[in-house]
């Protein structure tokens, strides 16, 4: 019995000291930016990761758990952007910390109950009158890097600062600091971030930092000065006195193709009945253009889809301007053009040629696309005009070609037609035979697989017919793998993911270990997520590697994540490569069998000796640390696949630890 004890004590020590926890970082603009690859490690003993240094007020940060995703960044459970409390507090997934004081930071996070204390140590001496400050923006002259001398404040002294300010104007702005020794010489010198508030006034205005802030809007229009008192490390009080009112004139702009769209080559004129016109010579189909006012403000036409406004002979009376249009496009005619702008902003443009107006027609109608991602080589499929209906037969599709209908027309110009979508359109067994809802610009068509095929394309009711046969998969070419948090993945990655074995590249099977990593707000019980995909991408997340294999993913039928539950196991679940979902899965071991052909997956929840609580297979010694570490309290039970209360007694606690041990001296 003492032999006993004295191995129980060993393991149990050896449990408590042994730290499997991967790395632990910090990110944010109080460190090194919000990015995995310029973050920040901290220190590992055992649970507990510190970290100490020095830190800016005003700026935010947040913990980064095992680089494995944005999923694992943990902030603080008061809410992002809430100060530390210098004493242990919870975190929860997302959000960030704001420091509210600059000076000496120490650090700790316990990797365990997911705790952390950001505590002061030393504050740095803040002084208010070691600082600089600047306005940039269309209300004082520009945008420029660095400031202008009459864009920057004049230091008193005495911890106030002031900038007299001729021809300000009514529009957007920034109010930017930096400490005394540094310079304008970038937009990553501001100390503080942007200072911003959502309305100024004349008078009186109070600011506070705030990460990611939008453009400030200065009230008035005229000479004035500006005074900047009350400072603090995240704050200061703005005063705004207008020493005289000075409304700009009322002017015009055109700027476009024409003038390389510089804005102020061309000035409209301002006529006795308060209109504004100029006259453009030698416009042309093709040519784009919008109209700027005196605060720099571009106006277009506005479309629903965001596409250009076309203006032509026939349609260029009272055209509403708006603030927040396209370009204007002349789609049609042509010669020397007089724009009118009337006191409502309503354009009228005279001048077109006598030229009789013939509407292009089609010319020619075409398949263009590439079987490369990046589409560096693009192949074009001519189809001949049947009385309206254009159609090319038995072309040898390969397998990962995307492509649009392209329809060029008399005139030179093309009009791009793809799938009505969300994302690209799969041609599919289920979709040969079947009308294809087209429209402009519209999403690109994919065969995963190769096959001949023959396209028909109706260009009055923009309906695409594609019939043929797709050849057998190659059998070594369409692997699959799961993405997301099973197994040894780490994580969601485009370039990580484990492949499921095969022998006839149709029916694929894999065992996976989930460990429920996300554990809802309110909830004790956490999930794991995964789809799939048929190819794993080159890149990581943050050089592109999502859209390299944007085409390659599939996953669940479902509006939301899909939640797999006991009614669902081991039943045939319909898989999709449009509008898919992420399964959504307790911890647990599970075998998956996945049938391409059908497209369905059945999860099976696997069964576990007894004592294998980490699922591993087998019952040894970290089973042993696993339920030491739930008795502790360092890990929940959910975490872990296996079931920890080895003696079903509704409690995990030393006796499964000795029954567990007795499990593997028996074998």
């Amino acid at each position: 019995m003492k032999k006993f004890f004295a191995t129980l004590c060993v393991m149990a020590l050896t449990a408590m000291a042994f730290n499997a926890n991967a790395a632990m970082w910090l990110v944010g603009d109080a460190f090194n930016g919000w990015n995995e690859s310029g973050n920040v490690e901290m220190t590992a003993d055992g649970d507990i990761y510190t970290w100490s240094g020095e830190l800016t007020a005003g700026k935010y940060f947040a913990f980064f758990k095992d680089t494995q995703g944005w999923s694992y960044q943990r902030g603080p459970a008061a809410g992002d952007g809430a100060a530390p409390t210098g004493d242990w507090e919870d975190t929860k997934a997302g959000g960030s910390w704001r420091l509210a004081t600059s000076g000496t930071y120490e650090i700790q996070y316990n990797y365990a109950t997911n705790k952390a204390k950001i505590a002061l140590a030393t504050q740095e001496q803040f002084d208010a009158t070691k600082l600089k400050f600047a306005v940039t923006g269309a209300a004082f002259g520009g945008w420029n890097m660095p400031p202008a001398a009459n864009q920057t404040f004049t230091n008193n002294g005495d911890g106030t600062y002031t900038l007299n300010y001729d021809g300000a104007l009514a529009g957007e702005f920034k109010l930017s600091r930096i400490n005394i020794d540094a310079n304008f010489d970038s937009w990553n010198a501001f100390d503080a971030g942007v200072i911003g508030a959502a309305n100024l006034a004349e008078g009186d205005n109070t600011l506070s930092s705030s990460f990611g802030t939008a453009n400030l809007t200065f009230p008035v229009s005229g000479n004035v000065i500006l005074t900047i008192s009350d400072v603090t490390e995240t704050s200061c009080k703005l005063n705004i006195a207008l020493e005289q009112e000075v409304v700009p004139d009322k002017a015009w702009y055109i700027a476009g193709s024409f003038t390389d769209w510089e804005t102020g080559k061309l000035a409209m004129t301002k006529n006795d009945d308060g209109t504004f016109s100029i006259t453009v010579n030698d416009l042309a189909a093709g040519a784009q253009f919008k109209f700027v006012d005196e605060y720099n403000k571009w106006y277009g036409g506005y479309t629903e889809d965001g596409t250009n406004y076309g203006v032509h002979p026939e349609y260029c009376t009272d055209i509403e301007i708006s603030n927040a249009g396209s370009n204007f496009e002349i789609t049609n005619g042509s010669g020397n053009l007089t724009f009118t702008l009337s006191a409502d902003n309503k354009l009228t443009i005279t001048g077109w040629s006598d030229e009789p107006i013939i509407e292009p027609a089609i010319a020619s109608v075409q398949l263009r696309g590439s079987a490369d991602a990046d589409w560096a080589n693009i192949t074009t499929i001519n189809l001949t005009n049947n009385e309206g209906l254009w159609t090319v037969a038995d072309q040898q599709i390969p397998a990962g070609f995307e492509f649009k209908v392209v329809e060029v027309m008399d005139n030179e110009q093309e009009v791009w037609i793809g799938a009505q979508s969300e994302g690209n359109f799969w041609v599919t067994e289920e979709t040969l035979g079947n009308d294809i809802t087209m429209l402009v610009p519209g999403e690109n068509l994919y065969f995963e697989n190769a096959g001949t095929f023959s396209f028909s394309f109706n260009a009055d009711s923009l309906k695409l017919n594609i019939n043929g046969q797709f050849e057998p998969a190659p059998v070594d070419s369409i692997p699959v793998y799961i993405l997301g948090e099973v197994n040894d993945n780490g994580g969601w990655f485009p370039n990580v993911g484990t492949e499921m074995a095969t022998t006839d590249y149709v029916n694929y099977t894999a065992t996976i270990t989930t460990k429920g990593e996300n554990v809802p707000e309110g909830e004790e019980v956490g999930y794991s997520y995964f789809s799939f995909t048929t190819k794993l991408a080159e890149n990581d997340y943050e050089n592109g590697g999502w859209d390299e294999i944007a085409n390659y993913r599939f996953g669940a039928v479902s509006d939301g994540d899909f939640l797999v539950t006991d009614e669902t196991l081991d039943t045939e679940l319909a898989l999709t490569t449009q509008g898919y979902q992420a399964y959504k899965i307790l911890a647990g071991v599970y075998d998956l069998k996945l049938n391409r052909e059908n497209m369905t997956l059945i999860i099976s929840k696997k069964s576990l000796l007894n004592g294998d609580v980490d699922g591993s297979g087998i019952v040894d010694v970290d089973d042993v640390n696993a339920v030491i570490n739930i008795i502790l309290e360092k890990e929940p039970a959910s975490k872990y696949p296996g079931n920890a209360d080895i003696d079903g007694n509704g409690i995990v606690d030393v006796d499964d630890v000795n029954d567990v041990i007795n499990i593997i001296l028996a074998n």
